[in-house]
């Protein structure tokens, strides 16, 4: 009868043993992921974070010539209607220079955009895989459980 005692006893302690083992596995791959969710966060932008909390907003900066964009340029250009007629020559290159400067700024910023995009996206893929293996860990981890 000991020996039985002492056997059930072992084998309560091995569970209780496995058991930790697994809850500090687990443990370490949500630190892992919660880890790496605080690298990536000051990696995205303002419009980024806004898309990850409305996923259906599509920002309209795909064009300097929009109309939301243009009526602007053209308010700026009316106030200085001002210059006299021979100044019309500079006032049409200064026009251009302003439409200019902002598309090439934009180009840049989309350009960093997508690269921050590509990242981010790379980083979420090896997030979910991390998270499967998780699971299918807890899951292999909760059957051998109910198998003993």
């Amino acid at each position: 009868m000991d020996d039985q005692e002492q056997q059930d006893q072992q084998h309560q302690v091995d569970q209780q043993m496995q058991s930790v083992q697994q809850q500090a596995e687990i443990e370490d791959m949500i630190a892992c992921v919660n880890v790496m969710d605080d690298a990536l966060l000051p990696c995205l932008t303002e419009l980024d974070l806004n898309k990850a909390i409305m996923p259906d907003f599509e920002a309209p900066l795909t064009d300097f010539d929009e109309p939301a964009v243009q009526p602007a340029v053209e308010t700026e250009l009316q106030a200085s209607d001002d210059f006299p007629p021979p100044l019309d020559h500079q006032k049409l290159y200064f026009r251009l220079t302003i439409v200019k400067e902002p598309r090439h700024e934009i180009d840049a910023m989309e350009e960093e955009l997508k690269i921050k995009d590509e990242l981010v996206q790379k980083q979420e893929k090896v997030i979910q895989e991390l998270k499967k293996e998780l699971r299918d860990r807890l899951d292999k981890h909760n059957a051998e459980l109910e198998r003993v």
